[in-house]
């Protein structure tokens, strides 16, 4: 029996570990579901059906920001999940869950029995134009290096539909006493980012699979006692696609894509297009391996009327013709929609909500679908709103209606106009129409016009309506503007 001094932490919601990089966070979590959705790196590939976990509840949780930057994933231990953070500050930290091991381990570790198993068991569905499955791990353990070809064997499986598909180069189960920690291979603390003192570096196992319904089994054992943890980082489920789609390897020595670049560095391995020497380009995705999507102003600025867009010295650039032409005819729709709901309405301050409801849903029953959403028929959208919000300001001149005691009372109805309006249009259209707490538009125009000024200018212009302005159109406005609409997350 080993003699080690245990390190007892208590259990946690959440735990970090600041450094020089962004900090590795564990939260504790032995939801099955949640750690299998947490797992599953690409859900056209993997339908994940049931999970079920069998260990001690604060052994499993789901991290971020993980080891040798491994993709965010989950963690199962022999130990306590929280005890994997770092700084290396100890040689032999260790949690004795006092469980029993599992016979998944046993096959692993014979002769020696296992202790303080975690298992996470998938139901999952392979979907039909792949040939198998892909993740990647890093198993790390406080039995480095003391008791490495000792009996104290820890180890780590996966059991695709019963069969162990994690190996190492000569075909062994991955181990304490394997080629990964005897040899070369391993990474040591403070390299493994980790508490553990050694784990091996980042590997990709993928194991082939027909389409269909599969059952992926991941346990994690100590060996031959009960103490000095172990654990493993387990990322990106996903599928694999050839005859290679078998094996596992460490990261640095896989590039399936075959763009120079391994599966360390590239963000995604089965395009050569992306990588991190890769041009960004105004789609959408992360071209470059950078974490950022089309940044450094790769996307064209939405350009519908002479003036939305200058050139280097200050020029206005003209719109394509197509883009005008179609922000001129949702101007008008605009007008017209706005006009008509309005029309519609009777002068009674408790009607303005069915106004509301009702020139919002006209707009967006003109709204192409996302699908469609060029940057031709999103200047219709644009013009749209903004034929709607001239019009409305022209019709909360012609009322003047927070010049009269109805004024509070018109101010929350404005108010959820405001706001539905708002909430609906997202980019290019919300930032650049639906107007901020100091700008014209949709609202700002009615706001203005509605007595919203100075003290001065609000006495000298309406007199004796200063009482419904300042109190009560004005606060019942901002009240739902900012309290229920949440404009500052959206404008």
């Amino acid at each position: 029996m080993k003699t080690v001094l245990a390190s007892m932490i208590g259990l946690a919601c959440f735990a970090s570990a600041s450094g020089a990089n962004a900090a590795l966070t564990i939260s504790p979590n032995n939801n099955a579901i949640e750690l299998a959705d947490a797992f599953a790196y690409d859900g056209d590939a993997i339908t994940v059906l049931s999970a079920t976990y069998q260990g001690a509840p604060e052994a499993v949780g789901i991290y971020q920001d993980g080891p040798q930057d491994i993709e965010d994933g989950i963690l199962l231990t022999s130990g306590q999940a929280i005890d994997a953070l770092p700084p290396n500050e100890s040689g032999n930290t260790s949690t004795n869950n006092l469980l029993d091991g599992d016979p998944l381990c046993e096959s692993l570790t014979t002769p020696h029995r296992s202790y303080d198993a975690s298992k996470l068991t998938i139901e999952f569905v392979l979907a039909d134009d792949l040939d198998g499955i892909s993740f990647r791990s890093i198993f790390g353990s406080e039995e480095y290096d003391e008791y490495v070809g000792s009996s104290y064997n820890d180890s780590y499986g996966a059991y695709l539909d019963g069969a162990q598909v994690v190996f190492d180069a000569g075909g062994n189960p991955i181990t304490i006493n394997g080629p990964f920690f005897s040899g070369d291979q391993v990474v040591e603390a403070p390299d493994t980012d980790t508490e553990y003192d050694g784990s091996t570096s980042q590997l990709i196992t993928q194991a082939p699979a027909a389409p269909g319904m599969h059952t992926l089994e991941i346990v994690i054992c100590d060996a031959g006692d009960g103490v000095l943890d172990s654990g493993v980082f387990l990322a990106s489920l996903a599928g694999c696609s050839g005859d290679e789609c078998v094996g596992t390897v460490p990261c640095e020595f896989k590039d399936d894509d075959e763009d120079g670049f391994n599966s360390c560095d590239d963000c995604d391995d089965n395009d050569p297009t992306i990588h991190p020497a890769a041009e960004e380009i105004c789609d959408e995705v992360d071209n470059n391996c950078n974490d950022q999507v089309d940044e450094g102003g790769v996307c064209p600025e939405l350009n519908c009327t002479l003036g939305d867009v200058v050139d280097e010295e200050g020029n206005p650039v003209p719109p394509l013709p197509q883009n005008e032409r179609q922000f001129e005819s949702g101007e008008a729709i605009g007008a017209v929609l706005a006009r008509s709901a309005w029309e519609a309405t009777p002068m009674d301050p408790a009607a303005v909500e069915d106004f509301a409801f009702e020139l919002t849903q006209l707009l967006l029953a003109t709204f192409p679908t996302e699908d469609e959403l060029s940057d031709t028929l999103a200047c219709r959208v644009r013009g749209l709103i903004q034929g709607a919000g001239d019009e409305l300001q022209e019709i909360f001149d012609e009322v003047e209606l927070a010049c009269t005691e109805e004024g509070a009372s018109w101010g929350v109805y404005v108010g959820q106009l405001y706001c539905d309006l708002s909430l609906l249009f997202g980019p290019p259209v919300a930032n650049e129409v639906v107007p901020g707490p100091d700008n014209d538009g949709l609202c700002g125009g009615a706001y203005e016009n509605s007595c919203v000024m100075s003290v001065e200018d609000e006495t000298q212009a309406y007199g004796d309506c200063v009482k419904y302005t300042e109190n009560a159109y004005l606060d019942e406005y901002e009240q739902y503007r900012d309290n229920v609409c949440l404009f500052d997350a959206t404008g």
